[in-house]
Parts: structure tokens; C-alpha cells; sequence
């Protein structure tokens, strides 16, 4: 996926993916690269259980500059209870409106996640 930023302030979190993981450890990985990619804060991935508007279960750094292609992995655990589905969500880190404005250009590819313990049973 290929995300260009026109050095306009954007909201960015249109990318997500609605996951019902089962409680457990898991693993999300993939690739990033930016090219001027301009931001107060950077863009990155996060995993957070639908409806809670605690902290994400898992996020990855902030990417932001110049950078060739590298690999990221970050671990998580899915809660036993009040997590029933969550969301994988690509965002630009912004905690106020002036944190929005982005110019250049995210990719992202090879997205996984896989789970890293066994079921009980």
C-alpha cells in the first residue's frame, strides 16, 4: 500500500482491518518504507480491541524521514475478556490538529499476524 501526503492536515486513519482474534499472544509484522515523509509525529500501525478507548494492544514505532524498505514486528496479547473483536488500523500519530499536517509518501507491505501460543485444551 502506497499513501502520498500533499502537505495538507489530514486525519489520517482510513486504512483498517476488522479482526476477531480469540484471547492469546500474537505477533503483527510487515515492511515499511517512507520517502520525505513530514510529520510532527510519524505514521504507524496499531491493534486495538473494537469499542475501548484504552490503549492499543499493540503499536508499532512512529516512521517518519527518509528510510528504505525494513521489517517490523511487535508482540500483543488478546485479552480473556471485553475484547471480543479488534481493529488493524494504519494511522498518522496525531494527538492534536496541528500534529495532521503530512507531506510525503508511506508504503507498507507484507501485513501479518500470527499467533504465538498454543489454546488451552
Amino acid at each position: 500500500m502506497r499513501v502520498v501526503f500533499s502537505n495538507t492536515r489530514v486525519p489520517y486513519r482510513q486504512v483498517s482491518k476488522l479482526l476477531v482474534l480469540p484471547p492469546g499472544q500474537y505477533q503483527l509484522d510487515g515492511t515499511v518504507k517512507a520517502e520525505g515523509l513530514d510529520t510532527p509525529r510519524g505514521m504507524r500501525w496499531t491493534v486495538s480491541c473494537v469499542g475501548s478507548n484504552g490503549a492499543p494492544l499493540a503499536m508499532t514505532d512512529d516512521y517518519l524521514g527518509t528510510f528504505s524498505w525494513r521489517a517490523f514486528s511487535v508482540s500483543f496479547a488478546v485479552p480473556q475478556q471485553g475484547c471480543v473483536a479488534q481493529t488493524l488500523r494504519i494511522e498518522l500519530d496525531a494527538r492534536v490538529a496541528l500534529d495532521q499536517q503530512a507531506a510525503g509518501v508511506f508504503w507498507t507491505d507484507g501485513i501479518s499476524i500470527v499467533r504465538n501460543d498454543k489454546p488451552a485444551g
